[in-house]
């Protein structure tokens, strides 16, 4: 099966691998932490922050691909810090309709960057239509 990356230029740039990839008819978007498209950490030591800024990345990623949060299937969620939980929670509310996508939550020792608090990444089904990728 072909994959294809997706460009995402309002993704702080990560040049050893793709921030979204489709293949075939599912998404694959790479877990997202609190970076603005810039590269620097939204909310150091503030999990709101923090979960809202990976929140606006997740939907930036999959409107990238043509998609939106309604397609989502699969959600892992990866926390270093029980402060995140509940407003991920909320977020999670906020963005899935009942009955919302698989969940795996994993609690870590450390992320990409010291001061980051939660990663999120995702897997859709978003078919590809004539003109799109």
């Amino acid at each position: 099966m072909p994959r294809t990356s997706v460009p995402t230029p309002d993704l702080a740039e990560v040049p050893m691998y793709s921030q979204v990839v489709r293949a075939g008819d599912m998404l694959h978007v790479s877990g997202q932490v609190a970076w603005n498209a810039t590269g620097d950490i939204v909310g150091v030591d503030d999990p709101n922050a923090q979960v809202e800024q990976v929140f606006t990345n997740l939907g930036s990623a999959l409107r990238a691909a043509d998609s939106s949060f309604d397609d989502v299937v699969d959600v892992t969620i990866f926390y270093t810090d029980h402060r995140v939980v509940e407003p991920v929670m909320d977020a999670l509310a906020r963005s899935f309709a009942v009955p919302g996508p698989c969940l795996t939550g994993i609690e870590v020792t450390a992320l990409a960057g010291t001061d980051l608090m939660v990663e999120i990444k995702l897997t859709a089904y978003a078919p590809a239509t004539p003109g799109v990728l």
